[in-house]
This record gives C-alpha cells, sequence and structure tokens, in this order.
C-alpha cells in the first residue's frame, strides 16, 4: 500500500500525539522534528 507524502505525515502526526499525556501542548517546531521527512517510496 502506497501512502501519500500527506498522508504519511498526517499518521505520524497522530502517533505522535497518541503518546503523549492528554493536555500536552506541542508546537510546529517540536510536531516537525517528532514525525521527520516522509518516506514515500
Amino acid at each position: 500500500m502506497k501512502l501519500t507524502a500527506f498522508s504519511d505525515i498526517a499518521l505520524r502526526v497522530l502517533l505522535l500525539m497518541g503518546g503523549l499525556p492528554e493536555g500536552t501542548l506541542l508546537s510546529t517546531q517540536r510536531i516537525a522534528e517528532g514525525v521527520g521527512p516522509p518516506i514515500t517510496t
């Protein structure tokens, strides 16, 4: 199954946020660091 770059990043963000305690605030910089570049081959 192939994902688009947008879908890849969206799933990574959801996984990142799902692993954090409730109420944790994230900056776009922190999300970018946690998600990394999309890997779509």
